[in-house]
């Protein structure tokens, strides 16, 4: 039986109140995702409404997911929508309700950062390691045939741990189908999926990408994850010690078997607070909401495209240093400096 729109309503609002960075990351992979250029491949699961004779209609879904707002003004409009006009359209309350609640197999938890050195332990890390700004717990849903799997295979057996490192746009298809070794385009020491007891190793694969620019996690955001695996030397690989010959570096593990590995945390790295496109103000004053938005300004711009900036003055350098080069450079430098004595009288 389908939901009405105000139990969908109550739904998101109390996911969202219940750990509100944990919605925000499922709502940030998904997005991630779905704006990479590589969508058609890494957006799976797709919501299904917004396919049309078969073809998924990602400009529809662009549209739809950029009305979002930030979780805490998503909660205020939540509220005020009770017993009031809609403040959200049925498309952006139905695909809320799909990415956070409906289909996915899998729920997250903000993990308390009293716990964090105690998971950041679980592989015996011994080297130097970057600090995650925020660490997740990884639940899976009795949907998920491959946990289901995992757990059959577990059984009698040792597990370890390992970190995996991967683009924060890869995560969304990883968590709901488990890590792929046929996709993995790295295979300098043989097939399979690559992982390594330490944290440093790993994030040398975790290059940041652009998330959402709404999200309190960051818009660059960079994401290992704590992988559980079944210690089976007849799909694990790692370099023995003391082996002078080895074809796998050291402090790799390479496992040829998917089913018997499970992510089980996720350690991400970005902003704690990330510059928005618009900052808007909301007054809830007798069931309504009133939003306000507030300009950007050029250094706001400057601050949120460091990339763009650096490139501008790189050229402007470029084009300077050729001007100077120039034969007509002395006699248009003296005209300018001609004018400046007269204009300011300079001696």
């Amino acid at each position: 039986m389908s939901l009405s729109r105000d139990e969908k309503l109550q739904d998101i609002k109390n996911f969202i109140q219940k750990d509100l960075l944990a919605a925000d990351l499922k709502l940030s992979l998904f997005i991630s995702a779905a704006k990479c250029y590589k969508k058609d491949f890494l957006v799976n699961p797709f919501p299904a409404f917004y396919i049309k004779n078969h073809i998924k209609d990602f400009d529809k879904l662009a549209e739809d997911l950029d009305q979002i707002p930030p979780l805490e003004e998503l909660l205020l409009l939540l509220i005020a929508e009770f017993g009031s006009d809609q403040l959200l359209s049925d498309t952006v309350i139905n695909l809320l309700h799909w990415v956070l609640i409906e289909y996915l197999k899998y729920d997250v938890q903000t993990v308390h950062k009293s716990k964090h050195e105690e998971i950041l332990l679980l592989s015996k890390s011994t080297g130097k390691y970057q600090v995650p700004n925020y660490i997740f717990q990884i639940n899976y849903k009795n949907t998920s045939a491959a946990e289901r799997k995992f757990n059959q295979l577990k059984f009698g057996n040792t597990t370890k741990f390992a970190y995996h490192g991967t683009k924060f746009y890869c995560m969304y298809s990883i968590l709901n189908y488990g890590l792929q070794q046929h996709l993995n385009k790295t295979a300098l020491f043989g097939e399979g999926l690559y992982f390594s007891y330490e944290l440093q190793v790993s994030q040398l694969f975790s290059q940041s990408v652009l998330s959402w620019n709404r999200s309190k996690l960051g818009e660059l955001i960079s994401c290992t994850a704590v992988c559980e695996y079944i210690d089976d030397p007849l799909y694990t690989k790692i370099r023995k010690e003391n082996a002078k010959n080895s074809d796998i570096p050291q402090n790799y593990l390479l496992i040829t078997n998917n089913e018997i590995v499970r992510p089980r945390y996720l350690l991400i790295y970005g902003s704690n607070k990330p510059t928005l496109k618009k900052s808007i103000s909301a007054n809830v004053v007798n069931n309504s909401i009133e939003l306000i938005d507030e300009p950007r300004t050029f250094l706001t711009w400057c601050r949120r495209n460091p990339l763009i900036v650096s490139a501008a003055i790189y050229l402007l350098l470029l084009f300077l240093v050729g001007l100077s080069s120039h034969r007509s450079f002395d006699h248009y430098k003296n005209i300018l400096m001609n004018f400046f004595k007269k204009r300011f009288k300079y001696e």
